[in-house]
């Protein structure tokens, strides 16, 4: 009995991955053929079969979606890293990644945010931080949790990245958790996690970041960062309407965005107009990167207050600065129009 289990499953494995190539094979032929016919100018009209793969492919490249793998790249590349981890039992430890690059943050943010929490001489009973995705490096709290010794709370929808932070940051006072973060629920795990007074809470999740810290404003932390997106411009306070399930990742059945490329987030004006409106001043911005970082009115009078017109980055990746020139040719307005399922023009306060 046990041989013919043992026999069997090696069978479905080699059947899995004879599958897995014969996919990636006609993969390779439907983009190539939708090509081809697109250059000798034969109009493709198809209908397929959600169950049928080529014919699926078909569809979606001859609606122009771009070439795609079976699974996504980035998926791929997290699991070996973590499957690696695993294997070996070596998780990336604070303390070398600092000594490899330097840094905890992608740029020069963890310096900003260091600079500021130094600048108002905490207890240690106020060190305390939330980062709503953190990443496996706890984004910009990673250097509070590791370097300044704070309590914090780190959310990631990733299960991946979430296991990895736990590992490589084991030594440290941190909480993980893995929970969609919402509107509604994000007050609650905050709470039942007892993490109520924060001196700095970080949001970078590319989709509900304005909505999520309207409502963590009831916090009253000291410091905010926020990661804006440069696509909606300087002048436009506007951000993405609200759903709870919101994922700028999400595609369809034949591998189409589901929301248009480049809409997530909010305006730098957007979480500028908000964060005034709630007593707060804009004191400094990652350089390069789109990180904008808050702290009350009444903290730091020796701290100057910058103007979001100087804070303000163009993107950098090639085809968002096309989207930006779009606009700057037929008016933000108009774009948006292009766009009203998924934008909402707020109001200023």
């Amino acid at each position: 009995m046990e041989i013919r289990k043992i026999l069997r499953r090696k069978r479905k494995i080699l059947l899995n991955k004879r599958r897995k190539a014969l996919n990636i094979v006609l993969d390779f032929f439907a983009f190539y053929t939708v090509n081809l016919l697109k250059k000798t100018g034969f109009k493709l009209s198809i209908s397929y079969d959600e169950k049928d793969f080529f014919s699926s492919r078909i569809a979606a490249y001859s609606q122009g979606f771009s070439r795609e793998r079976i699974k996504p790249k980035k998926s791929r590349a997290k699991n070996k890293l973590r499957n690696e981890f695993i294997r070996k039992g070596i998780f990336p430890r604070p303390e070398l990644i600092l000594k490899k690059s330097g840094t905890l943050s992608q740029h020069d943010e963890h310096q900003i945010l260091l600079n500021l929490i130094d600048a108002m001489n905490l207890s240690d009973s106020e060190k305390v931080s939330i980062e709503i995705g953190s990443g496996h490096q706890g984004g910009n709290s990673g250097a509070l949790t590791y370097l300044r010794s704070f309590r914090s709370l780190w959310f990631d929808g990733d299960e991946t990245l979430s296991d990895i932070a736990r590992h490589s940051f084991s030594n440290c006072n941190l909480t993980v958790l893995s929970d969609w973060v919402t509107a509604e629920n994000i007050v609650k795990l905050i709470s039942d996690n007892h993490f109520e007074a924060p001196s700095y809470i970080g949001i970078d999740i590319d989709g509900n970041d304005y909505w999520i810290l309207k409502e963590l404003l009831t916090l009253c932390p000291r410091i905010i960062c926020v990661e804006y997106n440069p696509v909606f411009g300087l002048e436009a306070v506007v951000t993405i309407k609200y759903s709870p399930r919101f994922s700028r990742k999400e595609k369809d059945k034949i591998g189409g965005w589901v929301v248009p490329k480049g809409i997530h987030g909010a305006s730098i004006m957007a979480f500028y107009e908000l964060a005034k409106a709630n007593n707060y001043r804009l004191v400094a911005n990652s350089n390069p990167g789109s990180n904008l970082f808050f702290i009350q009115n009444h903290l730091l009078p020796e701290v100057a207050t910058i103007d979001p017109t100087s804070a303000f980055q163009l993107p950098r990746k090639q085809n968002l600065k096309k989207i930006i020139e779009k606009q700057a040719d037929i008016g933000f307005k108009s774009w948006l129009a292009l766009h009203d399922n998924w934008l909402e023009d707020l109001k200023r306060s």
